[in-house]
């Protein structure tokens, strides 16, 4: 019995760099204006810092307390569009490749105050009766980390400014009515 605990104690401690080995990961092409700050090559995570501006929709939950009433923010979620998630890092192939379809905003809290201001964000969050928000929104992120949760890869942002997009100006509609 001892030999078998020493046997395999030694395979697992055998196999560990084999299965570091087997975590390389390729990036796709990234904006210039994010630099690979770290990767930690054991926990298959990279940060990266830079800012670059992003265009999608922002997804807020609220923590539910119970008779209709929510508390503070859960999470916040952007689902960026093609075109300007493109621009961020994602692992192309390797350990979890996986292209970016949600990326989690870390600072949520700020976040939305950036959105709808202090006061309305604490009304939200001190047992408001919003479940879920969203915006679409402009977010220049400084901060964008690639690492893997439960068997996923998962993204994350850390927010430097938000704002939603200005409506744009298209036209007058002439509502004086001559005639039949």
């Amino acid at each position: 019995m001892k030999y078998f605990k020493i046997f395999g104690s030694l395979l697992i401690f055998a196999c560990l760099p084999a299965g570091a080995a087997d975590q390389d990961v390729t990036w796709s092409k990234y904006s210039a204006n994010l630099r690979l700050e770290t990767f930690d090559k054991d926990e298959s995570t990279a940060v990266f810092i830079g800012h670059t501006q992003l265009h999608g929709r922002l997804f807020f939950e609220f923590d539910d307390l119970g008779n209709d009433t929510y508390g503070d923010i859960l999470q916040a979620v952007l689902v960026p569009d093609s075109k300007t998630a493109s621009t961020l890092p994602y692992v192309s192939s390797g350990y979890y490749a996986s292209k970016i379809k949600r990326i989690f905003v870390n600072n949520p809290d700020d976040a939305l105050v950036m959105l709808v201001g202090k006061e309305k964000t604490h009304q939200l969050t001190d047992h408001g009766n919003t479940k879920e928000l969203s915006f679409d929104v402009e977010i220049e992120i400084k901060k964008f980390v690639v690492t893997i949760e439960c068997d996923t890869r998962e993204y994350i942002a850390t927010a430097a400014t938000i704002t939603q997009p200005s409506m744009k100006f298209v036209g007058i509609i002439d509502t004086n009515r001559h005639g039949c």
